[in-house]
């Protein structure tokens, strides 16, 4: 894959809760990406922009992309979602991860991608 085949999600560094929207191939996807303490996990919940369908509770994992395809209806897509290395010195298990070690992305290929 190419860097062209994939959507960075822009989050804040630092923040372990976030929401946002974002258009990904003509259709609004409402994000949420929080980090939970307690198991040291990023977790990520993909929903439709009216809530109508939401895919909650997705651990992200370092360098693998999850496919979605066929998840959200009204969606023809292959859709696919995950938490890519930037940087190899970035750290995983902290509220930090995303301060430039780590990207969110999503990707319309329709393969995982797994290090």
């Amino acid at each position: 894959m190419t860097d062209r085949d994939y959507f960075s999600v822009p989050l804040a560094a630092s923040n372990p809760d976030q929401m946002l929207t974002v258009n990904f191939n003509g259709q609004a996807f409402n994000v949420r990406v929080y980090y939970s303490t307690g198991t040291a996990l990023w977790w990520v919940a993909l929903s439709s922009a009216d809530k109508a369908v939401t895919l909650s509770h997705i651990v992200l994992r370092p360098d693998v992309m999850l496919c979605l395809e066929g998840r959200i209806p009204g969606y023809a897509g292959a859709l696919a979602v995950g938490m890519l290395r930037l940087r190899d010195s970035g750290v995983y298990a902290s509220i930090d991860a995303f301060d430039g070690g780590f990207g969110l992305f999503l990707s319309d290929v329709g393969d995982t991608v797994t290090s």
